[in-house]
């Protein structure tokens, strides 16, 4: 073996208690079993120890080397101590410390074991152990050390306040003993809203639990003495009391908080040692306090339809916060209109709106009442005239006047919607149908009460039934209506002859033919009721009964019998009404005592010739009954058919019994009549025919009615025109030509006068603009004839910027803007009474369009007084809209002003500029860095990338640069950047003194 150990290795013992050691022996680390060994102490006098290795203590304190060795020499030795048994425990430090929670307390805690002797003692076990507070000890058992010592560390728990920690040793006086300590809290981690977050309360009003926080460091123990300051930071409300110190607790409470007076979150912030907490109060509205119209009062829509905007009301408190979940009644208070959804509760907004509100089929006025508890608003509609539907004839119909004289009463008609609504302003055309005649208005516009009148109707001259045709100008389907006027003779002005003059009867006998005349007016139409008196005149004087007569329905009187006198000769009578142009009439009877009995052609009969020209003489033969010729009977010639005149009138036979007269034709072609007769006389009357031949082409005359109206694009009837000579007699086979103008189309520009002189262009379709069409027929040299068309606009399609946008300032009112409504082609349609809506199209972010935005048309045309736009910008444009008509889209347009403010902090911008190709905002900012906006998306990106402090800026746009100057003292330099990515610099230019504005020549690319 090459070494012993024996153990214990530090044995102590009590006073009088024995120990037995143990050795054990070991050869190269390994245990050896069996060996010897003897014991000794170093003073065996005052210890003794046995062959077996037992040592007794003495009773006294002392100590002896135990040595053990083998017969080999191998020797090992340990000191052992000899001491009293302890009696009791004592504390020696650590007691008193205060420090963090939760930090190792600087001092440990130490004990001492002590004997009786008040020296200490070795080897006794003392417990430790945290007592209050929940801390910890390091060590739970320790055994005293030589001087009778044991000690630990020990760790404050994270209970604030009195902690302690105790030792114990078993059977000690004095154990346990305990060490008080003071734990204090650690710096504040936490700041926790410990009372009155996430509450409700009336705006305006302070909330039922005042905020409270609840200070705390990392173990969660409260941090008294700490300064906190309450700030209200959203909301806009008010607060007392906002700076507070935190108690023993912790905690700290504001003295109020009094919410804004906005309904939504309020927000309170409290802030200590670093430390935030937001506490949070929804305000909610208060007691109703108004009802105001959000939408669709003052609007107008078509009378029996829908209003294009629904009535809205917003419901709100005192401050203007909206007021949710309460039923909103709606009622129709003037109007005989009908609503759905009458009652509804308005939304998170306030809003409630009904559910449609059909108009009054009575044009005017329309209101409607919302209602909610004791509050309520009133929206008032205007309900338009439908499209024309009606029109009636009020007044002038079927009168009876004098011709040519105005009648009494001017034939008026009233246009009126389907619901007999009056329509305003439309366009009657009256035409008269008849010859002859007219009126004072042949266009009239209908007034307020739908009411257009012709004025005065002069009838024809001659007696008749006169037609007056009405007629929508705008709306060809209304249907028009008809006035009647019956024209009645004028007084008595002129007495005519009706019979011949000059008859042959024997004499002492009655005339075979009784003289009559007619009265008339001053137009020739027949007089009736007027008394004519016949009186014999002359040397031979009949007989005559009776000599007065009253015209008949025709005018006409016929004298009584008149009874020639009984020598042969001129008798004579004459008619008279007293004050008549051409009174008297004489008319003469040859009476005599032979008697003619035969009358017979003689010659001129079967002639052709121009009409209107003079024939070769007619001649007749009066024979008596043995062949005879008688001379001086009286022949009475008279036209038949075919017009014209024969003179003289009477012609008496000459000495061969030949009565003859001159024959011109009539103007109308064809065959003409004319008779020689003498009454009594067999072959009376003799009747002439000649053939009247059409004259040379003269005139060209209207066939169709001319002037007309009808829709664009649509057909209306087609030209005709008669080629006449200068009597208007048609001529057959004469080209006529004929030009439009003015838009539209014919169906033939050129057409050959058939055998009545008629030519056509077989159709006509108008042009697609409003206005007026011609059509011109000419024909050689001939006076040309021109016919008119009215084209007016066709149903509504379209929506067109009558009146466009212009620039303006933001906010500012706007020109007025005009909406035209059109129909397919681009024509206002005047009829067109349409709501049209506007609103924005393309625009600039954040901006709003105000105003009356919901127009009705009027006459076609729909007029916005008052739009404005609150944020300048440019290339704006409106777009209007209106049901299923085509929309529009003005031309875009600038509004100026401020676009929109950003406010950065690290802006502090002196220039900036605008790139017409990316649409950026370059703006120079501190820090040395360009700051990028970007409108489109309201984000500032700032670039650090210049050397020095950045001044001026200057963008060209097509050449995708940027220019900005920077300084320094004495120095400077041009930075170019470019407008697609300007985060890199391009180029930098060396100045030699300080640069601060610029500006770029985008055509040249050249910087000043």
């Amino acid at each position: 073996m090459d070494s012993i150990a024996i153990s214990p290795r530090t044995p102590f013992l009590y006073f009088g208690d024995s120990l037995r050691f143990q050795v054990q022996a070991f050869q190269g680390g390994t245990p050896v079993p069996d060996f010897y060994v003897s014991w000794t102490t170093s003073d065996t006098a005052l210890a003794h120890i046995n062959g077996a290795g037992l040592l007794r203590a003495p009773l006294n304190r002392s100590s002896v080397r135990v040595v053990a060795r083998t017969p080999a020499g191998v020797r090992d030795s340990v000191l052992a101590s000899f001491q009293p048994v302890a009696t009791q425990l004592v504390r020696i430090a650590g007691n008193g410390q205060s420090d963090t929670v939760g930090r190792l307390l600087a001092l440990p805690l130490e004990v001492e074991a002590r004997a009786a002797d008040g020296l200490g003692v070795r080897g006794v076990a003392v417990r430790f152990r945290a007592l209050l507070g929940g801390g910890a000890v390091a060590d739970t058992l320790v055994l005293t050390d030589s001087l009778g010592r044991a000690r630990t560390v020990a760790t404050l728990g994270s209970l604030l306040g009195a902690q302690s920690f105790q030792a114990t040793a078993a059977g000690l006086s004095g154990s346990p003993v305990t060490f008080d300590m003071t734990a204090l809290a650690s710096p504040p981690t936490q700041l926790l809203a410990a009372l009155g977050d996430a509450q409700l309360a009336l705006v305006n009003t302070v909330v039922a639990v005042a905020p409270r926080v609840l200070l705390k460091d990392a173990a969660g123990n409260p941090v008294a003495g700490v300064r906190v300051t309450f700030t209200v930071t959203g909301g806009g409300g008010s607060l007392s009391g906002g700076n507070q110190t935190t108690d023993a607790s912790g905690t700290a409470t504001v003295t109020s908080w009094t919410l804004g007076t906005l309904a939504g979150m309020n927000t309170l912030l409290a802030s200590a040692a670093g430390l935030s907490r937001t506490f949070t109060a929804t305000g909610i509205a208060g007691a109703a306090a108004q009802l105001v119209a959000t939408a669709g009062d003052l609007q107008s829509g078509v009378v029996g339809g829908l209003v294009p905007i629904k009535p809205a009301v917003r419901l709100h408190d005192q401050y203007g916060n909206p007021i949710g979940g309460a039923a909103v009644t709606f009622t129709v208070n003037a109007g005989a209109g009908s609503i759905t959804g009458p009652t509804q509760l308005t939304n998170a907004g306030g809003v409630a709106a009904v559910g449609s509100w059909t108009l009054d089929t009575l044009a005017g006025t329309n209101v409607l009442h919302a209602t909610t508890g004791a509050l309520s608003t009133t929206f008032n509609a205007t309900g338009l005239p439908d499209v024309p539907s009606l029109l009636v004839k009020t007044l002038g119909d079927s009168q009876i006047g004098v011709v040519n004289a105005p009648l009494p009463t001017a034939p008026t008609v009233r246009l009126t919607d389907r619901y007999k609504n009056p329509i305003a302003g439309d366009t009657i055309n009256f035409f008269i149908l008849t010859d002859g005649g007219f009126v004072a208005t042949p266009i009239s516009v209908t007034n307020a009460s739908g009411v257009a009148s012709a004025g005065a109707w002069t009838l024809a001259n001659f007696l008749a039934q006169n037609v007056l045709r009405a007629e929508v100008q705008s709306v060809p389907a209304v249907v028009p209506v008809q006035f009647t006027a019956l024209g009645t003779h004028d007084v008595a002005a002129q007495l005519l002859r009706v019979t011949s003059d000059t008859q042959t009867a024997l004499v002492g006998s009655p005339v075979g033919v009784p003289p009559e005349v007619e009265v008339v007016d001053q137009y020739f139409n027949p007089v009736p009721g007027v008394s004519v008196t016949f009186t014999l005149t002359g040397t031979l004087i009949g007989s005559l009964l009776p000599s007065t007569a009253v015209t008949d329905s025709s005018g006409i009187a016929r004298a009584g019998t008149w009874t020639l006198a009984a020598l042969p000769g001129l008798n004579t009578l004459d008619a008279a009404v007293p004050g008549l142009t051409g009174s008297s009439v004489t008319f003469s009877a040859n009476g005599i005592t032979t008697t003619a009995s035969t009358i017979a052609l003689d010659a001129g009969d079967l002639q052709s010739a121009i009409v209107g020209s003079t024939l070769a003489t007619y001649s007749v033969a009066v024979k008596n009954a043995i062949g005879l010729p008688v001379s001086g009977v009286p022949v009475r010639w008279a036209v038949g058919t075919g017009g014209g005149f024969i003179t003289p009138a009477t012609s008496a036979t000459d000495a061969n019994g030949i009565a003859s007269a001159t024959r011109t034709l009539g103007q109308s072609p064809g065959t003409q009549t004319a008779t020689a007769s003498v009454s009594g006389l067999s072959g009376s009357p003799v009747t002439f025919s000649a053939t009247g031949l059409v004259d040379l082409p003269a005139q060209i005359l209207k066939q169709s009615v001319d002037p007309q109206t009808g829709t664009v694009a649509t057909g209306v009837a087609a030209p005709v025109v008669k080629v006449a000579d200068q009597f208007g007699n048609g001529v057959a086979g004469v080209i006529v030509d004929f030009v439009v103008t003015g838009g539209g189309v014919l169906g033939a520009v050129k057409d050959t006068t058939d055998a009545l002189g008629l030519a056509t262009t077989g159709s006509w379709t108008l042009g697609s603009i409003v206005g007026t069409n011609s059509v011109t027929a000419t024909a050689g040299a001939l006076p040309a004839q021109t016919f008119s068309a009215t084209g007016v606009a066709g149903a509504p399609a379209r929506l067109a910027f009558a009146l466009e946008p212009t620039r303006g300032l933001a906010g500012d009112t706007m020109a007025p803007v005009k909406l035209a409504i059109e129909d397919q082609f681009g024509n206002r349609v005047p009829s067109a009474r349409d709501a049209v809506t506007l609103g924005l199209g393309a625009r600039p972010p954040f901006a709003n369009l105000s105003g009356t935005l919901n127009v009705s048309a009027v006459n076609g045309v729909a007029t916005f007084p008052d739009l404005a736009i609150d944020s300048a910008g440019v290339g704006y444009t409106l777009v209007a809209t209106s049901g299923n008509l085509a929309s529009a889209e003005s031309k875009p347009f600038d509004v100026g002003g401020v676009i929109a403010a950003v406010k950065d902090d690290r802006l502090d911008p002196v220039a900036a500029a605008f790139s017409t190709a990316t649409g950026l905002v370059y703006i120079p900012g501190v820090n040395n860095t360009i700051s990028v906006f970007d409108p489109s998306k309201g984000l500032i990106t700032p670039f650090s990338i210049l050397q020095n402090q950045p001044f001026g800026v200057a963008v060209n746009g097509p050449a995708n640069r940027v220019y900005v100057t920077t300084f320094a003292t004495l120095v400077g330099a041009v930075v170019v950047l470019d407008d697609r990515d300007p985060s890199a610099i391009m180029a930098l230019v060396p100045l030699a003194g300080e640069a601060k504005g610029i500006a770029v020549d985008e055509a040249t690319n050249r910087i000043f």
